[in-house]
């Protein structure tokens, strides 16, 4: 007929067809309601070229070539190489999981986490700008605009303003730093307060004559959290270097209201754990629960078997919007004496330490975790069977020697495996 695959078929009734049309339309034939794609030509292919080796490979492993630069919720990712995309139905097998858009309310800030309480972040192990590093000049793009979170500084040697942000981050907030590209004079981190997460990435551009702008751009997570850390960073860039008012008054600063502690019913608490169960939810549900369970009576409400059930769910998440409140929960459960059977009865020491021994989980989290295990241990040896107390004391030991003799998290980790040759001197004999 020459007008393609969309001719009309017996199969289709005349009632859903339209009129003829007349002697000069380039329609001679009748056309069919819903038939949107027919051409007036013989064969038409529409597809998506999809980069890197077949679909398989990575619906299996996300991080290989092709989809290793995709981050849920990263909009605004620079990347080294462009991309074209396509829409993806949410069925379509990417094997990249469900979506977390990271985006939760704040609760308060922790006393111990104000500047000047020392160094509770990690950035040690990130890498150093060096002194012959110079940032990139300002875009001159027509619709490049700095984002209102921008300061601009007079240095004479840029790789310190680098540097002095690794300190910030490493010092003065609980973060840890993902990235440090120093050739784009770009840092990206996680940052959090309270339980609260946020990731942002902070740019240097230069602008002449020892001018740079120090660009704060918040790339997923909560708003507030991202608020917290800029105002204090500008404190400590005002300290090391001369500020340059660029016209525009400073977006103010909100902080977090500060905790109220109270008891919690179990009608609110109940909806969280239902929370862990789904992917979506479940860094909503742990910021909620970790911030509950720093009021003690909350805590003990929270050492139940059912609750415990889902806090293993959270458990074995890896995001650190999930993996990092969760631990900072799991630390103030341990310190209850009704939490110790559940940890027990559940197998939560061997995934604990399982999750402190893992190079995935950030090394915030193997802090954590290796808290609990300090704190829970002497409380549950005596719980242990001998055969689990010998399968934790082998981890622990293991573990120890992944970790290095002179870290934090090995010292918890001996205080853990002190508790249990305690505990199996003393024949174990209860809590002590």
């Amino acid at each position: 007929s020459g007008y393609g695959s969309s001719d009309l078929n017996p199969m289709f009734p005349q009632a859903f067809s339209l009129s003829q049309q007349g002697e000069g339309d380039p329609w001679p034939q009748q056309r069919i309601y819903g038939d949107f794609y027919r051409e007036p030509v013989e064969c038409v292919t529409r597809g998506v070229t999809l980069p890197g080796p077949s679909l398989g490979v990575h619906a299996a492993d996300p991080s290989a070539d092709g989809f290793k630069d995709f981050v849920p919720g990263d909009y605004y990712r620079d990347q080294d190489d462009v991309f074209k995309g396509v829409t993806i139905a949410p069925s379509f097998p990417t094997g990249l999981g469900d979506f977390d858009w990271g985006l939760h309310s704040s609760k308060g800030v922790d006393s111990q986490y104000e500047i000047g309480t020392g160094p509770i972040s990690f950035s040690a192990n990130a890498e150093r700008f060096h002194q012959s590093d110079r940032p990139p000049a300002v875009p001159t793009d027509s619709f490049f605009k700095f984002e209102v979170t921008t300061l601009h500084v007079t240095c004479q040697e840029p790789h310190s303003i680098g540097n002095q942000l690794l300190d910030f981050l490493g010092c003065k907030v609980v973060s840890s730093v993902e990235k440090v590209n120093r050739k784009k004079f770009a840092i990206k981190a996680d940052v959090f307060v309270d339980s609260v997460m946020c990731t942002l990435k902070i740019r240097t551009y230069s602008q002449g004559k020892n001018m740079y702008a120090i660009e704060f751009q918040r790339r997923s997570g909560d708003c507030v959290t991202f608020n917290n850390a800029y105002q204090q960073a500008l404190k400590v860039l005002k300290v090391h270097f001369q500020m340059v008012s660029n016209g525009k008054e400073e977006p103010l600063g909100a902080h977090p209201p500060g905790q109220q502690l109270r008891q919690s019913s179990e009608a609110e608490i109940s909806p969280l754990l239902d929370m862990a169960s789904i992917p979506g939810l479940q860094a909503e549900s742990a910021t909620a629960l970790a911030d509950m369970a720093q009021d003690s009576l909350v805590a003990a409400s929270l050492c139940t078997a059912s609750a415990f059930k889902e806090f293993k769910k959270l458990l074995e998440a890896d995001n650190n919007d999930v993996a990092y409140p969760t631990a900072r929960m799991l630390s103030m459960l341990a310190l209850c004496p009704e939490a110790a059977p559940h940890f027990v009865e559940q197998g939560f020491l061997p995934i604990m330490i399982e999750k402190v021994r893992s190079k995935a989980t950030n090394v915030l989290v193997q802090r954590q975790l290796s808290q609990v295990l300090s704190s829970a241990a002497h409380r549950c040896a005596g719980m242990l069977g001998e055969t689990d107390r010998f399968l934790v004391r082998q981890e622990l030991t293991a573990a120890m020697e992944d970790m290095g003799n002179t870290s934090d998290i090995c010292q918890n980790l001996k205080e853990a495996l002190s508790s249990l040759r305690y505990q199996l001197a003393a024949g174990g004999a209860g809590w002590h």
